[in-house]
């Protein structure tokens, strides 16, 4: 997993609280699923938790998605963007309602590096070693629509629980999964099976 560090010098300001926001291409199927059970199932409740909350969708693919959703209020398809670390920068965390799927979700990664809190489904964080909820990850059933209601509007609203969570995530990815450690662990395994 090779992933951007944003913040080299491990500080985020507070940011603007009342954005949120998903990233991945929505031609693929376990993106597509994801969206359509936040925005169908927890984007209405939240809406009336926190009124201004915006949600960006960052990334290209699938027209009769953005087409189905393009009048539902505070929601905004981005489509691709080249350059999104600076709007990433500008959110308060990031949904990976993944309710499909089999990996590690590369996205959840990006943000842990990037001091961004992250709330997604069991299946999520499923295969990242270290998640523990409540302590550098949110992870809540994606049945739970009060639940994740309650978890954004926190992550929203409390600086002192987003720093928390941002600082615990981005130490699990300095001890396990930048760059030199994923190297280092791969380079272990081709030694030992060679030997």
């Amino acid at each position: 997993i090779g992933v951007t560090i944003l913040n080299q010098d491990n500080q985020r300001s507070f940011p603007n609280k009342n954005k949120i926001y998903f990233i991945g291409n929505l031609d693929y199927e376990m993106n597509r699923e994801a969206i359509v059970f936040f925005l169908d199932k927890v984007w209405t409740q939240l809406k009336i938790s926190v009124p201004d909350i915006q949600f960006y969708i960052i990334g290209g693919g699938d027209k009769n998605l953005r087409f189905k959703y393009k009048e539902l209020e505070g929601v905004r398809f981005t489509g691709y963007v080249s350059e999104h670390h600076e709007l990433l920068n500008e959110c308060a965390c990031l949904v990976a309602p993944i309710i499909s799927g089999a990996g590690m979700p590369t996205k959840i990664i990006e943000a842990f590096a990037s001091l961004i809190p992250v709330v997604t489904t069991p299946i999520g964080a499923r295969g990242i070693t270290g998640v523990k909820h409540e302590e550098n990850i949110f992870i809540v059933n994606e049945k739970d629509v009060d639940m994740w209601v309650r978890v954004i509007q926190k992550l929203v609203t409390d600086k002192t629980t987003n720093d928390k969570i941002a600082q615990n995530a981005h130490k699990l990815f300095k001890e396990s999964y930048e760059l030199s450690k994923v190297q280092e662990m791969w380079l272990k395994f081709f030694i030992s099976i060679y030997k």
